[in-house]
Order: C-alpha cells, then structure tokens, then sequence
C-alpha cells in the first residue's frame, strides 16, 4: 500500500467524522424544534405545572429562530 493510499483513507475517516458531526447536531436542532413546538401547544396552568415560564419558553424559541 502506497503513502497516498494510507493518507486518503485517513482524510476520508475524518470526512466521514465531520459529516456524522453535522447529521447529529442537525438531529439535535430538530429534537429542541420539536420540544419547543409541544411546549408551547401547552397551556399556561400545565406549563406553570411544570416549572415553564411562558415568557422563557418564547425567548428561547426566538433565540433557536436566530440561529
């Protein structure tokens, strides 16, 4: 096996690491999305429940909107 052949392999292992990377933080994105969304189909009294201030859960859906 030549050099090149070894450095490729190694460069493609670290393509492939970088775009695993890339699938789990989007995954991630979409987890907090979705949990955001169901949070805020909720009603203020179970929010309250839960220990959720209405206006904490609307920043951060404002702040994840930035991103």
């Amino acid at each position: 096996m030549s050099e090149s052949t070894v450095g490729s392999g190694a460069k493609h292992a670290g393509l492939l690491h970088t775009i695993g990377q890339k699938i789990r933080a989007a995954f991630a994105a979409y987890q907090r999305r979705q949990t955001l969304h169901e949070l805020a189909a909720l009603d203020n009294h179970i929010l309250q429940d839960i220990g959720v201030d209405r206006a904490e859960l609307n920043a951060t859906i404002n702040q994840e909107a930035d991103r």
